[in-house]
């Protein structure tokens, strides 16, 4: 088959169609697929999303985030306050009521879904307009990285808010040229900071501007945004701090006592890697060769590669990690693909062009198949289902403890629960003890059962109202005595205790 001839042409045309039906058919599933995750009842889709949820409602309700994790509610609230914030104001401009728990979810997940929707768009607009790859490859791309946005940046966590951010640093660092310092180093500066306030891990985004301006040798304006960061980051630490009682710092610091754990690095990355070492291989390479070159934009990618790569991957040994911490070096590796692709196809490498549109199709269909496949097998529809009758089960609890409560407003209450699958926290959000429980059991282990004196003298004690457990018996939370309590009811599988009298 000769280029130019009309079987080539025809090959054209059908490769052509081929790659764009299954573009959009897949681009249509995960549509659907995340409008299913935006409203499920499920009440984690990765990385502890309750904790964060129960957080936000506490802004909701008109309490402080931040508390003494050693006083009632015995409440550990593990990241930086941005999202949790944003995300209350938004419900209350909406009028959401903070303990209907299912509102308060499709609330966080909706945000971070049209994030992740912004997140692709400012992808594709670099990919063409900053680094002139041809729309064709640009809509790949940007459609790669619709594709590997599951579950984990759907979960209401401030993952998907912190990326975002990444993206409109990377972008805004990109106008420089054009714009000069006026505006784009401050607004760099701001989102820098930004970062860090949604999620510690954040923090490192503060080097990628001193970074670009060292590898550019501009080695005044690099001393003056270091300092502006570093004092910006200082006054809102220090706001913080003394606005909530030194309890800002035993949270942000004390909630990331997790430990080191390698098995489950093994156990969580494995697969992951598997998949995304080809790709991120090759961002490292390139990163490399572009450090060298006397380009401005492939220098802002080289940087923003590094110092979203090489720190998440030693953050990424912390117990309770996830692949959510490799969100911003998967935008910038694929810009690198982006680039690849456009100087491979300058070069001619292949002598038909068809050809290009089948690798396209290839990788789609791979990608679908480790990516996505599993969320439309499995019977995840029926486990939605079953999740829903779970969550009136669960208010009909909420309901029972309200009417059967000793004082009007009861204040105390442990929630015991063997099983991740639970709202009833967040249900419960203004009457909980202990609700972090998943992050106080890390914690607990980290520091070898220490720490923990208050709470276990408030459990023991029999000064809580009720626990409710899953279970016939108690399940060891904390590794607490709870003798001093006994059933009294038995509600849609959950058991409800009281202190004896």
């Amino acid at each position: 088959m000769k280029p130019g001839s009309v079987a080539a042409s025809r090959m054209l045309l059908l490769s052509k169609i081929l790659f764009f039906s299954v573009l959009l058919f897949w681009i249509g599933l995960q549509f659907g697929l995340k409008r299913i995750l935006i409203f499920s009842y499920a009440p984690d889709l990765g990385g502890f999303e309750r904790n964060v949820i129960w957080g936000i409602q506490q802004i909701m309700l008109g309490k402080p985030l931040y508390t003494n994790p050693d006083t009632a509610p015995f409440a550990i609230i593990q990241y930086m306050p941005a999202y949790y914030y944003l995300v209350a104001t938004f419900g209350k401009i909406l009028s959401i009521d903070p303990l209907n728990a299912h509102s308060v979810y499709s609330l966080a997940r909706c945000f971070n879904a049209l994030l992740s929707l912004g997140s692709v768009f400012l992808l594709y607009r670099m990919a063409t307009r900053h680094f002139r790859i041809p729309n064709t490859i640009a809509i790949f791309i940007s459609s790669l990285a619709f594709l590997w946005m599951e579950a984990f940046v759907i979960s209401g966590r401030p993952d998907c808010f912190k990326g975002f951010v990444f993206q409109c640093l990377i972008y805004v660092l990109l106008q420089y040229p054009s714009k000069r310092k006026r505006i784009v180093f401050p607004l760099t500066m701001v989102l820098s900071v930004l970062a860090f306030f949604t999620k510690q891990d954040g923090l490192v985004f503060c080097a990628i501007l001193p970074a670009v301006l060292f590898l550019q040798k501009e080695w005044k304006q690099m001393l003056l945004t270091g300092l502006g960061m570093a004092l910006a980051i200082a006054a809102v630490f220090s706001l913080f701090q003394f606005g909530t009682n030194g309890d800002f710092v035993r949270n942000v610091l004390g909630g990331l006592n997790n430990g080191i754990s390698i098995s489950w690095f093994v156990g969580a990355f494995a697969g992951y890697f598997s998949v995304m070492a080809v790709l991120f291989g090759l961002a490292l390479v390139m990163s490399l060769e572009f450090a060298f070159e006397k380009n401005y934009a492939l220098h802002v990618l080289a940087a923003g590669f590094v110092f979203s790569f090489f720190p998440q991957l030693l953050f990424s040994l912390k117990y309770g990690s996830g692949p959510n911490y490799f969100l911003e070096c998967t935008f910038i590796s694929l810009l690198f693909l982006g680039i690849m692709l456009h100087r491979l196809s300058l070069k001619a490498i292949f002598q038909h062009p068809f050809t290009h549109y089948l690798l396209g199709t290839a990788v789609l269909v791979m990608l679908f198949l480790t990516s996505s496949f599993h969320w439309f097998t499995g019977g995840f529809l029926h486990q939605e289902r079953e999740l829903k009758v779970k969550y009136e089960q669960q208010k009909e609890v909420v309901a029972w403890l309200h009417k059967n409560a000793s004082k009007p407003d009861f204040k105390t209450l442990v929630l015991i629960n063997r099983q991740w699958e639970d709202h009833t926290t967040t249900l419960l959000a203004d009457h909980i003890v202990a609700p972090c429980r998943d992050v106080s059991i890390q914690v607990f282990n980290a520091k070898k059962q220490t720490g923990f004196g208050p709470l276990k003298s408030v459990v023991e004690s029999g000064q809580v109202d009720f626990i409710v457990t899953d279970g016939s018996s108690i399940s060891p939370f904390l590794k607490f005595d709870y003798s001093r309590y006994h059933q009294v009811a038995e509600i849609g599988g959950y058991n409800i205790f009281t202190p004896r009298k």
